[in-house]
């Protein structure tokens, strides 16, 4: 459905803040991962 490491590579290509910073990676993977309890807990589809 979507090409995930193609969307990941264009991110961090234009990303500006430290990779591994209190905004990096693991960041905005927990945010991405709480959004989608999020969207199951309301049923969202």
């Amino acid at each position: 459905m979507h090409n995930y490491p193609a969307i990941l590579k264009k991110i961090l290509a234009d990303y500006s803040l430290p990779v591994h910073g209190d905004h990096g990676i693991l960041h905005w993977a927990r945010v991405q991962e709480n959004a989608m309890r999020v969207k199951g807990q309301r049923g969202q589809a």
